[in-house]
């Protein structure tokens, strides 16, 4: 509006100029006028008088609407990118049944069990390994802390299992000086086996008594036996009626095997300490491995040696320190059986005042083979007479016990004893009817990786195949 009024404004003057001038027949542009008006202005006045006036027209009509233009509008795009996340959430309700009865678990007592309220679930949480109770589940806020406790497999009362102790795994002997230790308390006195048959149909020597039976967990050619094998030969020597087996040392894992065999079969055991060549201070180590054993309630007796003199492996005195010290360490590891050596009747005859002191039982390998004037016949009367004069070498000490006797089956005869397998059975029956509780008969089987020895006969013993 502001230029439009401009506009007319300047439009009503030049019209006024242009009629004030008309008598001037307007020869000019109207520029020309415009200036003479100027002069005229501003010259100086004239003694004449004239007269003139300015008319100012003013023409009023409607607005003119100018519409003003619009900005233009721009067009933003934007990018929307829509994420989607999905959120799974499980929640798992360990429905506990009632409990309808106890699954009891061996040597450990339970907490009992208080099911949940209806409007809550608990959070579980696993109960200690002690016998102490559980630990609480949360509960809802009118309900107090319940103690939980796991809630049985099924309904059914199982009774507790019992089973045979699992195998214990040992190292080869070559590798390894620690043996696993044996449960069970010591026991204060020999306790029998197993219940004995009082018959044995396959027997070939009759149903004499039989205390025990030597055992050398060796293969033919003098490698260890499996434990396969071991388990196999105790559980077959249990069907034979023996209350005992011997072993002479720690090799080849035999106190491990021999003693999982012998718990699993009700059989008691006679342990050894061998001395060989390198005398009493190299048979120390075995001392220490069955000390780390420590399976006494199976022992009814430890033999400390096995002809170490007779052998020239040590004297009299030598022996009788070895064995004493062994003693102590075997009663302070918790051992309260009984302890000896074993040697031939004349050895014990010669160094009995040295040795006596120091076995509660006296111990000797009473072989009749071995006297020529012995018959497979007369081997049970001379085993019974030999026992006799064994019982005097020590005086006060009655308790005795032959802990090797047996007839072989092949080699060369001795005088009158001759080795067969006809002349064992014979020689053996007569023992068993002799002396059968207080002998050990020798041995399980062949020990084909022996050397011959005198007359030929050291690898042909065998015998559990005749009893």
């Amino acid at each position: 509006m502001t230029m439009k009024g401009a506009f007319l404004t300047a439009v009503a003057a030049l019209l006024g100029t242009a009629i004030a001038n008309s008598h001037a027949k307007q020869r000019r542009h109207g520029h020309d006028a415009f200036h003479v008006r100027r002069d005229l202005e501003t010259a100086a006045p004239n003694s004449a008088t004239c007269g003139c006036y300015t008319t100012v027209i003013t023409y009023w009509g409607s607005p003119t609407l100018l519409p003003a233009t619009a900005p233009l509008t721009s067009t933003s795009l934007t990018t929307t990118t829509t994420l989607t996340s999905t959120t799974y959430l499980t929640i798992t309700v360990q429905a506990t049944p009632p409990p309808s009865s106890q699954l009891p678990a061996s040597g450990a007592s339970s907490a009992p069990y208080v099911p949940p309220p209806a409007s809550s679930i608990p959070s579980y949480a696993p109960p200690p390994a002690s016998s102490g109770p559980s630990a609480a589940a949360p509960a809802s806020s009118s309900v107090p802390p319940a103690p939980y406790a796991p809630p049985p497999a099924s309904s059914t009362t199982i009774p507790p299992v019992q089973s045979a102790p699992p195998v214990q795994s040992a190292p080869p002997p070559a590798s390894s000086s620690t043996i696993p230790s044996a449960a069970g308390p010591a026991p204060t006195s020999s306790t029998s086996g197993a219940p004995q048959p009082s018959s044995y149909p396959n027997s070939q020597v009759g149903n004499g008594p039989r205390y025990g039976l030597t055992y050398s967990p060796y293969t033919s050619q003098g490698k260890c036996q499996d434990q396969g094998t071991v388990e196999s030969d105790i559980a077959n020597l249990a069907t034979k009626g023996f209350k005992a087996v011997r072993i002479y040392s720690t090799d080849c894992n035999g106190l491990q095997y021999v003693s999982t065999a012998c718990r699993a079969h009700g059989l008691r055991m006679i342990i050894g300490v061998f001395i060989s060549s390198s005398g009493t201070s190299g048979a120390q180590s075995q001392v220490d491995l069955i000390v780390q054993w420590g399976g006494w309630d199976l022992v009814d007796l430890v033999v400390v040696g096995n002809e170490a003199i007779f052998n020239g492996y040590c004297n009299a005195a030598e022996l009788a320190g070895f064995i004493a010290s062994a003693a102590a360490k075997f009663k302070a590891a918790g051992y309260g059986g009984l302890i000896t050596t074993t040697e031939p009747l004349n050895i014990w005859q010669s160094s009995g005042s040295t040795l006596c002191s120091v076995v509660d039982k006296v111990g000797a390998n009473l072989h009749p083979f071995f006297n020529p004037q012995t018959t497979a016949a007369g081997a049970g009367d001379f085993v019974k007479s030999e026992l006799a004069i064994l019982r005097t070498v020590c005086p006060g000490k009655t308790d005795i016990i032959n802990l090797e006797t047996g007839w072989p089956t092949q080699g060369s005869p001795n005088g009158a004893a001759v080795p067969g397998v006809q002349e064992q059975i014979t020689a053996l029956t007569g023992i068993v009817q002799e002396a059968g509780d207080d002998c050990v008969f020798f041995s399980y089987g062949d020990d084909a990786w022996k050397p011959l020895g005198q007359f030929g006969v050291e690898p042909h013993w065998g015998c559990a195949s005749v009893f």
